[in-house]
């Protein structure tokens, strides 16, 4: 119990971060528009779907469908590249599969270092 606790209270702490260094970066990075964002998760979502063997292995497919939907219906308006970035890590995360993962762009990724 103590354990998951922790872990929740780490990744809790990571997102605060994150979030807060993609506020900080957003001033100079503009929006991504709704169109182009939900074109970019179909194809993420497609691929993922034809491509992963064994997407749902830990997670039912209607249990990850309604994930995908949730996500999706978050596009509904333009953000920042590293909001994307962690609606797509959401997604990932979903999956439950320790092999699958995403990453900031480097030139995003730099900026955190």
């Amino acid at each position: 119990m103590g354990y998951n606790k922790g872990i929740s209270v780490l990744l809790f702490s990571i997102f605060v971060t994150l979030n807060s260094c993609a506020q900080n970066f957003s001033d100079t990075v503009p929006a991504i528009s709704s169109v182009f964002l939900k074109q970019d998760f179909k194809i993420f979502r497609d691929s993922v779907e034809q491509l992963h063997a064994g997407l749902y292995r830990y997670r039912g497919e209607v249990e990850l469908d309604r994930v995908f939907d949730s996500a999706y219906s978050l596009l509904s308006t333009g953000m920042q590249i590293a909001d994307f970035y962690l609606l797509l890590r959401n997604v990932i995360s979903n999956i439950q599969d320790g092999h699958t993962s995403c990453n900031l762009p480097p030139e995003l990724a730099n900026h955190y270092i």
